[in-house]
């Protein structure tokens, strides 16, 4: 196993990759500056190529829909696990990196839950009761209805007798009709991504 300093040593030197652009062209191209041979100059040459080749693999990931990336990533995670023994920069960087589109696509749902709330909000003070559905919105409050960055469907909407909700069906892929789970995480895997407000 790779000595927990050492990990975060290779990993606190990828921030620094990114932080002081050392891609050259940008993230999309991801090709190695000069900069990046300095600080990476004590790696075998076959470990720096694999780095790059997993990064363009990985942002090329982010770019899929969710369901693709989902299936992409268990798939490149055991190819990372694999790499432990012959590729101990590019196995520390991203055995800790893999997850990290997960991030993105719940930071997108969380987003787009609050910009629907918000427009509901503003509905509500016009208006004096909520709207039936999200379409009632649009264009005023909103230019469209809100997609589910998961499954790419309208975000759900839905009223009670006491508050309505509006939520993501997460990364479980399934519509739990927006029910709490017992405990909430933020990394959570399962349940909806829900936003709970009194009528």
């Amino acid at each position: 196993k790779i000595p927990h300093g050492t990990a975060q040593c290779l990993i606190s030197m990828g921030w620094l990759c990114y932080k002081n652009n050392i891609y050259q062209g940008g993230l999309k191209e991801l090709e190695p500056s000069q900069e990046f041979a300095v600080l990476f100059g004590w790696v075998q040459e076959s470990d720096r190529a694999m780095f790059f080749a997993l990064s363009k693999t990985l942002w090329k990931n982010l770019e899929a829909p969710y369901e693709e990336y989902s299936i992409n990533k268990t798939l490149l995670k055991q190819q990372i696990d694999e790499l432990e023994k012959q590729y101990l920069m590019s196995y520390a960087m991203y055995h800790h990196f893999i997850n990290v589109g997960d991030s993105l696509w719940r930071n997108i749902a969380l987003n787009t839950i609050l910009q629907t709330v918000c427009a509901i909000e503003l509905y509500r003070l016009d208006n004096d009761s909520l709207p039936e559905s999200l379409e009632l919105l649009v264009p005023k409050y909103l230019p469209s209805v809100p997609l589910d960055p998961y499954d790419e469907q309208p975000i759900r909407y839905t009223l009670t007798e006491s508050s309505y909700v509006v939520y993501s069906i997460g990364q479980d892929l399934e519509d739990d009709g927006g029910e709490e789970l017992e405990t909430f995480k933020l990394q959570q895997d399962e349940g909806d991504w829900i936003f709970r407000l009194a009528r």
